[in-house]
C-alpha cells in the first residue's frame, strides 16, 4: 500500500507564502487523481484489511491538517468516486493552527523587521519571510505546547499584525466547513492530535490527552471516520507510539522509512506538479522513493 500525504489544495498557486512548497494546485490534484484512480482505496476498505493483517494493494490519500483547501480536494475526490482521509486537529477549528497563524502573521505584518528575543529577521521579501518561518517555526515545535503558545503570543505582537481575516491560503476549517467538507463523501476524517504539538516533548498524561481529546471529538462528531493517527510532523519515539496503539489507532508518519508499527506516507508537494516526477514518486508503489529515502539516511549517518 502506498499512502500519499498532502497538505493544501489551492485554485492558484500562492507562491509568495513561507509555507509555499507544501500546496498542490486544484489542476494538478485533479491529474494526478485521474492518474492514480483505478488504484485508490476507500479508507474503510483499507483499514479493513489492514485488520486482518493483510498490506492493501493500492494506493491511499491522505491530507494533515485541515486547510479551507480540502473542501475542494473532497469535492475533486467525489467527482471521480474517491475517497481521502483528512488528519485534522479539532482544537484548530476555534483557535487556529499554531504554524498557520505564525505564517499568516509573517505575510500580513506592516513591519520590515522581526524582534523576538536576542534575534530579528528581516521581512522585506517572500524570500526573507520564508527564511524566518523556517528558523522560527523549527524552535517553536521543539517546544512543550504551553511554552509554543506562549512565543506565538509574543510573536504576533512583535508583528503588529493589522486586524482582518488570515491570508485565504493559511486558513484552518472551522466546524461548519468540516461538515461539509464530510458532505461531498470525498473525504472520512481521522485523528492528527488535539493541537498540533511535539507529542515527544510532552509528558506522558499530556500526550495521552492530546490523542485522547481529538479522538473522543471524532467519536462524539457523528462524522465517519477511521481509527488513524497521523504524528504531527511525523514525529514519534516508542511511548508515544505504544499510546496510539493502546488507543487502538493505527500510526501513520510523514517518510517512507518508518518503524514496523508506523505506517509510512509519501509527501506530494507542489514541485510534484511536474507529471514525470509524481509518477518517478508513485512508480512500484513507492517502493523506488522508499529505497532512496533509506540510501540517504544510511549516507548521512556514515558521513
Amino acid at each position: 500500500m502506498l499512502t500519499l500525504m498532502y497538505h493544501n489544495v489551492l485554485a492558484q498557486p500562492a507562491d509568495d507564502l513561507p509555507i509555499a512548497g507544501h500546496q498542490v494546485t486544484c489542476r494538478s490534484f485533479q491529474l494526478q487523481v485521474e492518474r492514480l484512480r483505478p488504484h485508490i482505496l476507500h479508507p474503510f476498505e483499507a483499514h479493513d484489511q489492514l485488520c486482518k493483517g493483510y498490506r492493501p494493494q493500492g494506493v491511499v490519500l491522505t491530507f494533515d491538517d485541515g486547510a479551507l483547501g480540502l473542501l475542494d480536494a473532497a469535492r475533486i475526490l467525489a467527482h471521480y468516486g474517491c475517497v481521502g482521509v483528512a488528519f485534522v486537529c479539532p482544537d484548530a477549528f476555534q483557535n487556529g493552527l499554531w504554524f498557520y497563524k505564525l505564517a499568516d502573521g509573517l505575510v500580513r505584518t506592516t513591519s520590515g523587521v522581526l524582534k523576538w528575543g536576542r534575534q530579528q529577521w528581516p521581512l522585506r521579501s517572500a524570500h526573507e519571510r520564508r527564511w524566518a518561518y523556517e528558523e522560527i517555526s523549527e524552535r517553536l515545535f521543539v517546544c512543550p505546547a504551553k511554552v509554543r503558545d506562549q512565543s506565538l503570543a509574543e510573536l504576533w505582537d512583535s508583528l503588529q499584525v493589522p486586524a482582518g481575516v488570515p491570508h485565504p491560503a493559511l486558513t484552518i476549517m472551522n466546524e461548519p466547513l468540516l461538515r461539509q467538507m464530510v458532505q461531498t463523501r470525498g473525504m472520512v476524517l481521522a485523528n492528527h492530535s488535539w493541537s498540533h504539538p511535539n507529542l515527544v516533548m510532552l509528558s506522558s498524561d499530556e500526550y495521552r490527552q492530546e490523542i485522547g481529546a481529538a479522538q473522543r471529538w471524532l467519536e462524539a462528531s457523528g462524522l465517519p471516520f477511521v481509527p488513524w493517527f497521523a504524528f504531527p510532523q511525523g514525529v514519534h519515539d516508542a511511548q508515544t507510539r505504544d499510546a496510539v496503539r493502546l488507543c487502538r489507532l493505527r500510526g501513520f508518519g510523514a517518510g517512507m522509512v518508518e518503524p514496523n508499527d508506523v505506517l509510512p506516507r509519501a509527501g506530494i508537494y507542489r514541485m510534484d506538479a511536474n507529471p514525470w516526477r509524481f509518477r518517478a514518486k508513485t512508480a512500484v508503489e513507492g517502493r523506488l522513493l522508499r529505497l532512496k529515502e533509506r540510501a540517504r539516511r544510511y549516507w548521512r549517518g556514515n558521513r
